[in-house]
């Protein structure tokens, strides 16, 4: 049940909300279903009870979606070879372009 209704919506749209204030409520309620599914009072701690029933934890879940997203659409990015035309060893990243607006430094640059 947990995985049908819980985990199946977190892994979905968890690359959108992922980085915003709502998540330390979205990782309680994660815990919460982990208790209720686990049968543990809300004194104990959740955490063994992730690897016993194996499910990843919220933070989890983000760090492992956005590598797999990124392999999945890295044809949209451009890499630093595409950009520059001489050799290096970083060829291959993400070319990252830079902002110089008031929101860019409000809400990137803390």
């Amino acid at each position: 049940m947990y995985f049908t209704y819980f985990q199946s919506s977190l892994k979905y749209s968890i690359l959108f909300w992922g980085n915003l204030k709502n998540f330390k409520k979205i990782f309680k309620l994660q815990k919460r279903a982990i208790r209720l599914n686990a049968i543990v009072f809300n004194t104990r701690s959740c955490k063994p009870y992730f690897n016993e029933l194996k499910f990843m934890a919220l933070p989890c879940i983000y760090i492992y979606r956005i590598p797999v997203h990124m392999n999945m659409s890295l044809n949209r990015f451009e890499t630093n070879s595409l950009i520059y035309s001489y050799k290096s060893r970083k060829k291959y990243d993400v070319f990252v372009t830079g902002h110089n607006t008031k929101l860019f430094k409000q809400f990137y640059q803390k």
